[in-house]
C-alpha cells in the first residue's frame, strides 16, 4: 500500500506537527494504527506523550469519530490513552486474519 493511502503525507519534522489521518477504510486501518504507533513514539521521544491519544482523537472524522467520540478526556489522559483510543477503533476496523486472505493472496 502507498504511504498515501491512508491519508498521510509522509512528514519528519517535529513530533507534534504531524498526526496520522485515517481515511476510515477498513483497508487502510492497518497502515493507520502502525504510523499511530510510531507517532506513539515519536512524542514519548519528544517528552510530550500526553497529548499522543488527544491529538490521534481531534484528527478522526466519520465512522472512527463515531466509534470513539464517547470516551471520556481521563481515559485519553491515562498513559494507556492510546492504547484505549486503539483498541476501540480495532472494534470496528480490524480485519481478523481470514478476513485479511484475500488481499494478502493478491500481493503474492
Amino acid at each position: 500500500m502507498a504511504s498515501t493511502a491512508a491519508g498521510s503525507k509522509p512528514y519528519a519534522g517535529k513530533a507534534h506537527e504531524y498526526v496520522p489521518e485515517f481515511s476510515n477504510k477498513s483497508s487502510d486501518y492497518k497502515e493507520f494504527k502502525k504510523r499511530v504507533q510510531l507517532y506513539e513514539k515519536k512524542m514519548n521521544l519528544a517528552g510530550r506523550s500526553t497529548e499522543t491519544a488527544f491529538n490521534v482523537m481531534a484528527a478522526l472524522t466519520g465512522r472512527a469519530w463515531d466509534a470513539v467520540e464517547d470516551l471520556q478526556m481521563s481515559d485519553l489522559e491515562s498513559t494507556d490513552g492510546i492504547t484505549t483510543l486503539l483498541k476501540r477503533l480495532d472494534t470496528v476496523f480490524k480485519y481478523d486474519a481470514l478476513t485479511e486472505l484475500p488481499s494478502d493472496f493478491e500481493n503474492f
